[in-house]
């Protein structure tokens, strides 16, 4: 003889299976989401980093000129002060 089990026992169980069922497609939903977000981040970290080493070359390529000039200002100081020295 097979017991049949009360109707609150049974919509108890279905209500449980709902909530698994609503639980695994949140926990998809959040790795959907942040897969979704490590990808974003991923890509604004990569043009970040592009826009960083545009700049310092951009400051590089300054420093240089700055540096070439400064050289050239001290070779003409130099070069003054020996004509300067040969005239006397």
């Amino acid at each position: 003889m097979e017991a049949t089990p009360p109707p609150e026992l049974a919509a108890y169980e279905l209500r449980t299976t709902q909530l698994e069922k609503t639980v695994n497609d949140l926990s998809c939903d959040l790795r959907t989401l942040r897969s979704h977000i490590d990808g974003r981040f991923i890509e604004q970290r990569a043009h970040f980093d592009a826009q960083l080493f545009a700049a310092m070359e951009k400051l590089n390529t300054r420093m240089d000129s700055q540096t070439y000039m400064i050289i050239g200002i001290q070779v003409a100081v130099f070069l003054a002060l020996v004509a300067l020295v040969a005239t006397s």
